[in-house]
């Protein structure tokens, strides 16, 4: 079949295209056109509770971190004012294990509280004390500092008390002298730097912390080492916690959140 659309009709075809409509694309309606094809802008994001830059939190915000075959996905369920403090319920789901809700508190000026198993607590699924039969009774000093108290080489302890409970398997009455357990989390500031993740990269402050632990059961105490290593998060503002490195060499990256902004699309150049 003789090819009727050849070269020399689709350049006949454009000359008169340019005759007809040239005009339409020069000048402010080129510019117009222009603008049109770039991508939307993302939608404003909710502000962060309590001020808290660098973790902002807000509800339906949503952050998913992977380590090798595991993936983590942290939800703000809802967020509730009371008399200065706002209290978030928080979903860590990891995998597809049935999800962790967790109670986190902050005050505007004083940081962010977690819960000892909270995820980010010491940068494990579960929390450091998963599986425990514990009763807190004290818990001094935040998981979080305002960014303005942020600076290199700044620490701070933060230290949680429990009583730990035991009970009677036996059946037969017996009774066990006290026993508690207080957990020492202490934070030093690091200098700020670069992290890549396969969400991107990110300007971030680095903290590292370590903690201590002691027993005492009755009169004797014993000293703990709950973790070893240099375990560090690394806080993006404005998206959160992008890098999470644990004690014993596991590395939870973030990779989808809807702190993210939109994809752009470069602009069409005008004439």
């Amino acid at each position: 079949m003789q090819r009727i659309f050849g070269r020399s009709c689709f350049v006949l075809f454009f000359a008169l295209f340019l005759a007809t409509f040239g005009a339409t694309l020069t000048g402010e309606p080129a510019r117009a056109l222009a603008k049109s094809v770039r991508a939307p802008k993302p939608p404003t994001l909710p502000a962060a509770a309590c001020g808290l830059d660098l973790f902002p939190l807000s509800k339906d915000a949503t952050w998913t971190y992977r380590s090798g075959a595991d993936s983590l996905v942290v939800t703000v369920l809802g967020v509730t004012d009371t008399k200065g403090t706002t209290t978030l319920d928080v979903s860590e789901r990891l995998g597809d294990r049935e999800p962790l809700t967790t109670s986190w508190s902050c005050t505007r000026g004083g940081g962010l509280t977690l819960p000892t198993t909270s995820f980010f607590f010491a940068g494990e699924p579960g929390g450091l004390t998963a599986g425990m039969q514990l009763a807190q009774t004290a818990h001094d000093e935040v998981w979080l500092k305002p960014l303005a108290a942020l600076v290199v080489d700044f620490q701070w302890t933060e230290k949680v008390r429990f009583d730990i409970v035991r009970t009677d398997t036996s059946g037969k009455g017996a009774t066990h002298p006290d026993a508690k357990l207080e957990l020492e989390r202490t934070v030093t500031v690091q200098a700020p730097e670069a992290a890549t993740t396969d969400a991107g990269t990110f300007p971030a402050m680095k903290v590292t912390y370590g903690f201590r632990g002691r027993a005492r059961v009755g009169e004797s105490t014993a000293e703990l080492l709950v973790k070893r290593g240099d375990p560090a998060l690394w806080f993006s503002p404005g998206i959160g916690v992008v890098r999470i490195e644990d004690a014993f060499e596991r590395t939870w990256d973030l990779v989808a959140s809807s702190r993210l902004p939109l994809p752009t699309v470069p602009a069409a150049p005008a004439p």
